[in-house]
């Protein structure tokens, strides 16, 4: 069915897309039975679904999921550390763990660390990097190759 409606998107640039079939009960399964023709653009107002597939061509993942997870933003603005309640063996934890660093979600050093330790480490949320914050962005004046060496991983100030 197509749509005259103008497309609206966040503030990443997802789309907003609209299916009827969607404003009923049911699991996240039955997404999937609604053909993606009835699916079509839509205002944020009148949108029930939002899309991975952003106005530039490029997607901005949005994931499903079925069990507990959340989000803790780290020392470094901008940055920050998903915990995935359900537990998975080491084997399909690296192929995750490759696959994201593959697409550029996470650092190949991370992933390089963590295989070599078997294990993902981070700080506890009430732990904070010491010292001032590093800037927002690279583009930022008072950003040297200092701090980008240390948020690569690359460089450690003894």
């Amino acid at each position: 069915m197509a749509s005259n409606t103008e497309q609206e998107f966040d503030a990443v640039g997802r789309g907003y897309w609209n299916c009827p079939g969607m404003d009923t009960q049911g699991s996240s399964n039955d997404a999937d039975r609604h053909l993606h023709e009835e699916r079509h653009p839509s205002t944020e107002v009148a949108a029930n679904l939002i899309s991975s597939l952003c106005k530039d061509g490029l997607h901005r993942p949005v994931l499903d999921f079925d069990f507990p997870a959340r989000y803790v933003p780290s020392s470094t603005p901008g940055h920050g550390h998903l915990y995935i309640d359900r537990q998975i063996c080491w084997d399909s934890y690296e192929k995750l763990l490759l696959a994201m660093e593959e697409c550029c979600l996470l650092e190949p050093g991370y992933v390089t660390a963590a295989i070599e330790r078997k294990a993902t480490f981070v700080r506890p949320e009430w732990i904070r990097k010491p010292g001032p914050p590093l800037p927002a962005s690279p583009a930022s004046p008072d950003y040297d190759l200092v701090d980008l060496l240390e948020e690569a991983g690359a460089y450690e100030n003894s």
